[in-house]
This record gives structure tokens, C-alpha cells and sequence, in this order.
């Protein structure tokens, strides 16, 4: 995100199909705040109302594990992708609790 506006690069991946893309408000020190909750929101609804069988989540916060948590117990099926080196950046709890990993 730059200047509170989408990069070129979210916007064409916001394009595909099945992707939701969430940003959150960038504060005044430059950090996107609020994206965390935004998609254990979703996680949760989604997984609540039976409109996802899977979830890939491209995070390491972990902020998120609870929504992990809750979506697994709705039968989601939740793999954590990271970048390398996604492991050095990634919770280790949000590791241990996906279904898969994969680097």
C-alpha cells in the first residue's frame, strides 16, 4: 500500500478469481494497521457459513492463529504459504496449528 492507496501489484492480484485481498489503514509512521482482524473476520464467516472448504493464508502474524483455530473447527482445511524465508518470519504456533505449510 502507498499513500493509503492499493500498488499496482495488489490491484492485478485483486483481479484473480477466489482472491480477496485485505489492507488495512496505513498510520502515520508508514505501517498498515487493522489487516489482521480483517481476516479472521472473514476466516471466521466464511468458514461459519460453509462457503469455503479451504483457506490459504499468506501470513506469519500471530494475530491470526485464532482465526486459524476457529476455521478448522468449522472443517476448514487453512495452509500457510510463506516466503522464504518464511519460518525465520512466520509464529510458530500459527505453523503448528495450519493443516500444511509450504515455503
Amino acid at each position: 500500500m502507498v499513500l493509503g492507496r492499493p500498488t499496482r501489484e495488489q490491484l492485478a492480484l485483486a483481479d484473480f478469481p477466489d482472491v480477496k485481498i485485505r489492507l488495512g489503514q496505513v498510520n502515520s509512521a508508514g505501517e498498515q494497521k487493522g489487516v489482521d482482524a480483517l481476516i479472521v473476520t472473514d476466516m471466521i464467516e466464511l468458514a461459519r457459513n460453509h462457503t469455503m472448504s479451504d483457506a490459504v493464508l499468506l501470513s506469519g502474524d500471530e494475530d491470526v492463529r485464532v482465526g486459524v483455530v476457529l476455521a478448522q473447527q468449522f472443517g476448514v482445511r487453512v495452509h500457510l504459504l510463506g516466503i522464504s524465508p518464511a519460518r525465520a518470519n512466520q509464529s510458530r504456533s500459527l505453523q503448528q496449528e495450519a493443516d500444511t505449510t509450504v515455503v
